[in-house]
């Protein structure tokens, strides 16, 4: 098992909000002004509703949860239909430490039920969750980069983050989805690398740049892929930071996004990088990570100790499963495994964290690996900041922690019942496939909004990753089609069958373009996925 890290509240901020929250309430109260019940919330001072798949006791639990305004009393669910039955559910707030001015209420939901969020003056429809998925539909990386005018790129502060929004409201079009992916980084607009904190310097305040902790993907101190004990754990939300993790970047990034596509399907979250406790995790642990004190232990990130190394600062989540029949989805927490380089604390962590998997796929049903990282992708090369795939160094291999911990942890394979390992992180689509070999193939589908990686390599090439022979196909911020240059924005959209095999178009209905397509049928063929008819890489 991997070594739990101490949560350390923010006990005043927390009191500052309960206290705000029951004064605001007071005087939100329909009819009286000294009300000492909050009432339930109107439909507008709601920010959007979904279910959470996760998993308490190797049980998975879906939780139903509502982000809404303060000072309301949290909601209840009833059943509707034929087969909501006679079920009434109160649902109870999420613990706050961080002090976000938002409410996240959640309740604990079963397989198969109709039911509703029942509010003033409307009902809220929540999915219903069912195994045996026909339609997944899988994005990563969907932010979006404030707006900068000297680049004329970005999204302007307080609207939703675009492409994004374009195409999770095509997704939530025509046949609703059984379940949805995610595979992290939700927000970027609220989670700038380079940072300010106010200091004082001979009794004036002046103030300090630094480069946030990342675990990023090189040694140079704009990636900070720096876990040693001595080096100092910046952090957004550090005590005098100038950006600490904000409800609006969340709200702009996510929830104004996907308004539509929200509470259509329940949904597994993956964990980012930009979802470290020294970017936006303390969002993340509030809106969308699956632990809970409802079935055990609601995670949050700790106080950040800028004085301390980063073992200390960081809170990393066990593996877990979510069964859905025939299908197994394993969720694994790959946001401080840095890409390009080793540290041997954190290689030990996730070869336990393997370990933990290695038993989670141990039953018959497919396994899907949904994780950030891919452990198996390709990149350009750089002597500072890459591990070469080959003598030449033509190419960067990563990920190198994943790596060497899976050698370590599962003795270098995962079990046979590991079919598909789904990732982000590298903005870009781009499949590895192994013929002839046990290993599962790569997805990476870092195309869900934020601007897309440009350099090499792009198209089909065979090469040698982690040891094996492979081919990988990559697409960069853009494909020819026909004599026309699209940008290569998309999701994933999966069809599955119950005995394991699976097809999937990668898709930007935004520019009415199909980009690829993937699927054991593929793969059979040689790589898991190939470009669509008409499109070339460029």
């Amino acid at each position: 098992m991997a070594p739990s890290f101490a949560v350390r509240p923010h006990f005043g901020l927390t009191l500052v909000t309960t206290a705000l929250t029951f004064v605001v309430g007071m005087f939100s109260t329909a009819g009286s002004l000294f009300a000492s019940t909050p009432s339930i919330p109107r439909s507008e001072a709601t920010h959007g509703h979904y279910v959470v798949l996760g998993s308490a006791a190797g049980e998975t639990v879906p939780y139903a949860r509502i982000v809404m305004d303060p000072g309301y009393a949290c909601p209840t669910i009833q059943g509707a239909g034929t087969t909501g039955g006679g079920t009434t559910i109160q649902m109870t707030t999420r613990s706050n430490p961080h002090g976000f001015p938002v409410l996240v209420c959640e309740a604990v939901i079963g397989f198969d039920q109709e039911l509703e969020i029942v509010l003033q003056d409307q009902s809220l429809a929540l999915p219903s969750v069912r195994k045996q998925p026909s339609r997944i539909v899988a994005f990563g990386d969907t932010g979006c980069k404030l707006y900068s005018a000297k680049s004329n790129s970005g999204c302007a502060a307080g609207t939703p983050a675009q492409p994004f929004a374009s195409l999770s409201a095509a997704a939530a079009e025509g046949e609703t989805p059984d379940v949805i992916l995610h595979m992290g980084d939700y927000n970027y607009r609220g989670t700038a690398s380079r940072l300010l904190f106010t200091q004082k310097q001979d009794g004036k305040s002046t103030q300090v740049a630094e480069w946030s902790y990342d675990a990023g993907d090189g040694t140079g101190a704009s990636e900070q892929c720096v876990q040693g004990d001595d080096a100092e754990f910046w952090s957004q939300n550090a005590p005098n930071s100038n950006l600490p993790d904000t409800w609006g970047a969340w709200r702009d990034d996510f929830f104004s996004a996907t308004r539509e596509l929200l509470p259509k399907a329940p949904w597994v979250f993956a964990r980012g990088n930009h979802e470290l406790c020294s970017r936006a995790g303390p969002g993340w642990f509030y809106f969308l990570d699956p632990s809970s004190d409802l079935t055990g232990k609601q995670l949050s990130c700790p106080e950040a100790d800028p004085s301390a190394g980063a073992l200390p600062n960081v809170v990393m989540s066990e593996p877990y499963a979510v069964d859905l029949g025939t299908l197994k989805l394993i969720v694994l927490d790959s946001a401080n495994a840095c890409d390009s380089f080793l540290n041997d604390t954190f290689t030990k962590i996730y070869s336990e964290q393997f370990e933990s998997l290695g038993k989670l796929a141990s039953g018959d049903e497919t396994a899907w690996v949904v994780t950030h990282r891919p452990i198996w992708g390709v990149t350009g090369f750089s002597s500072t900041e890459s591990t070469g795939c080959t003598s030449a160094d033509q190419w960067g291999c990563i990920n190198q922690t994943l790596q060497a911990a899976l050698k370590t942890g599962l003795g270098g394979s995962f079990p046979s019942s590991v079919k598909l390992f789904l990732a982000g992180h590298m903005h870009r689509f781009q499949s590895v496939t192994f013929p002839g070999n046990d290993r599962p193939p790569v997805v990476v589908i870092g195309t869900g909004g934020v601007a897309l990686d440009a350099y090499p390599p792009l198209g089909t090439v065979d090469l040698q990753v982690d040891g094996e022979e492979a081919d990988s196909l990559t697409t960069g911020a853009h494909v020819m089609s026909g004599d026309k240059p699209l940008p290569a924005f998309g999701y994933l959209d999966i069809t599955y069958q119950a005995d394991g095999t699976w097809s999937g178009i990668l898709q930007s209905p935004p520019e009415g373009l199909t980009l690829a397509n993937c699927g054991t049928a593929q793969q059979a063929a040689g790589s898991v996925c190939v470009l669509a008819s008409g499109v070339k890489a460029k």
